[in-house]
């Protein structure tokens, strides 16, 4: 984002105050963007920050906005992502990739896969938020560059079913991380 306001928000639109970005500065933004060379993607995610920017600006007695726009894409000459691919794996693949590596890395990407968790998600698992008997996991936390936090929303919170075999896999999976656990500690006891 820092790069972004650098390279090509500043230059743009940088020195002009946050009542006096409209419609039309808008589309200033949206040409100088595309005359830069950005695809269309980037063009939507750098105005997007712009926007982010504006609508930041709030009353501190109130909390409205200072600043509220109703933005005219259409008037800014704003590109449309066409023919967007979101790209899907087969059952077929997922099998494969979660068979191909063995331990923690088999146990993760069998996770992710079987239940579209987030790999923050997941990273951020405890034991005691898998609950085998009734087969859910409880996401309350989620891992960021090496941190362990709440989610960034309420609804992240949540709880998720998993199928009989993941039930199975991880009770296999944490059962040999018990048993591992338990015969570090009583090594060290020795």
């Amino acid at each position: 984002m820092e790069s972004c306001l650098a390279k090509y928000l500043n230059p743009a639109i940088g020195e002009l105050p946050l009542i006096s970005i409209t419609n039309g500065a808008l589309k200033q933004l949206v040409a100088s963007l595309d005359k830069s060379g950005l695809g269309t993607r980037a063009i939507q995610l750098y105005t997007g920050f712009m926007k982010l920017v504006i609508a930041s600006a709030v009353d501190p007695d109130s909390g409205e906005q200072l600043y509220p726009r109703k933005w005219n894409h259409e008037f800014a000459d704003m590109p449309i992502v066409h023919n967007q691919k979101q790209p899907t794996l087969t059952e077929r693949t997922m099998s494969s990739i979660a068979k191909e590596p063995r331990g923690q890395d088999q146990a993760l990407f069998s996770l992710l896969g079987a239940t579209g968790m987030r790999i923050g998600e997941a990273l951020g698992l405890n034991i005691s938020n898998i609950n085998l008997e009734t087969r859910v996991i409880e996401i309350t936390q989620s891992a960021w560059r090496s941190d362990i936090q709440l989610p960034k929303t309420g609804a992240a919170i949540r709880e998720i079913d998993i199928t009989a075999a993941v039930a199975e896999m991880l009770k296999t999976f944490i059962g040999d991380h018990a048993r591992a656990i338990s015969a570090v500690v009583t090594y060290t006891r020795c």
